[in-house]
């Protein structure tokens, strides 16, 4: 069998590595979205009851995307390495969102005399804070417009002073009537009492849905 030199196989990884856009980038092949995003099948819940639900109600979010019913925010709430970022990825995969953020199982529309495509954004809440605490307020603005918004790893950052987390009401308040999903490390009660009682409020109310996730940490199964 043919032996490839060290370094030939650490220049093709560290290439492969450079393709792939950073967490919060839109895909730009195919290839790589498919990459990127799993299918909902191949999501290992291990008959366990929570991941189960998760999955369900993972299913049933996209689905009724796709149906175009009344839009809500999806939460899964919970222990970290458990699939939360792995679901929020699969939502992206199966809504088919292309390397320019559209969504292409959705319909295109008309609204008020212009066309519209719903478009879907990605965004790790660690890079999102961080452009805040630099005074980037303006990205708040710009994650309020979206079809579809996934935020991954809410309450992730250091936010002693709640300055975030004051931002980030504003900004799920603002998607109220729109599609939202969020992970987050914290159970509700810890959203209630570590962030704000307004951000755990809005998730459970106007037809929002969490999960609570209890499953371990799969690295440690």
């Amino acid at each position: 069998m043919e032996t490839k030199p060290i370094a030939q196989l650490v220049g093709k990884a560290l290439a492969e590595v450079r393709e792939l856009p950073t967490k919060d980038e839109p895909m730009t092949t195919p290839a790589l979205l498919q990459k990127r995003y799993p299918k909902l099948a191949e999501f290992n819940t291990f008959g366990e009851p929570s991941l189960v639900a998760a999955k369900r109600e993972t299913e049933t979010f996209i689905r009724s995307i796709k149906t175009g019913l009344q839009p809500y925010a999806l939460s899964l709430l919970g222990n970290s390495g458990t699939g939360k970022t792995m679901l929020s990825k699969i939502v992206m995969g199966e809504l088919r969102v292309n390397g320019w953020g559209c969504i292409e199982s959705v319909a295109e529309r008309i609204e008020g005399g212009k066309f519209i495509r719903a478009t879907a954004s990605f965004r790790d809440w660690r890079r999102v804070s961080d452009k805040i605490k630099s005074g980037e307020y303006d990205i708040i603005d710009a994650l309020e417009e979206p079809f579809l918004l996934v935020l991954d790893d809410v309450g992730s950052d250091y936010d002693p002073s709640k300055m975030v987390a004051s931002k980030l009401d504003r900004l799920i308040r603002s998607r109220r009537g729109k599609w939202t999903f969020i992970t987050c490390n914290l159970l509700l009660h810890q959203v209630a009492e570590g962030l704000d009682p307004r951000i755990a409020s809005f998730m459970i109310r106007d037809g929002n849905k969490v999960v609570e996730i209890n499953s371990t940490d799969f690295s440690l199964r």
